[in-house]
């Protein structure tokens, strides 16, 4: 029969490892999440190209796929062409300026600006089965109102 010294030692042993148990499975994982930043390059002929790209500790909101066609669309793709994010960024080359007109008036005044070549970063989560992202635009072909997907660019993943 156990004592009630027995007793009271495997409940503070137990409370214990209970009171242990979110340090030790903290200590067991591997990695916290991260976010891959990829800052890019849209051309004169208007392709993507990487220009560097940055690792950091975070968790990618969810954010809403858009399907305008003005935009720079990317998808997240594994080894076999599976997808893993979808994403859509409005298109950095084209930007909308205020100013004041005339000066010192007060008065604002808008004018489109489309601009050559720009660079804009684009944010993917870490995914240890990711190999590729892949940039396109949303095109019509011809009279055609079928919307088909124009590719404008691959970045390959490399060492996360």
């Amino acid at each position: 029969m156990l004592s009630v010294h027995r007793i009271i030692g495997f409940a503070l042993v137990a409370t214990a490892i209970v009171a242990l148990w979110p340090f030790a499975a903290v200590g067991q994982t591997n990695s916290s999440p991260k976010i891959l930043f990829l800052h890019l390059r849209l051309d004169a002929s208007k392709s993507v190209s990487l220009i560097d790209s940055q690792t950091r500790d975070g968790t990618l909101k969810p954010q809403p796929v858009s399907n305008h066609r003005d935009a720079i669309h990317f998808v997240l793709l594994t080894a076999d062409g599976s997808s893993l994010r979808h994403g859509a960024i409005a298109d950095p080359s084209d930007r909308m300026v205020e100013y004041e007109d005339p000066p010192r008036s007060g008065k604002l005044k808008r004018k489109r600006q489309v601009l050559a070549e720009t660079e804009f970063t684009v944010r993917v989560p870490v995914a240890a089965d990711a190999r590729t992202v892949e940039f396109y635009r949303l095109t019509s072909e011809g009279q055609s109102t079928n919307v088909v997907k124009k590719q404008i660019g691959v970045v390959t993943l490399t060492g996360k």
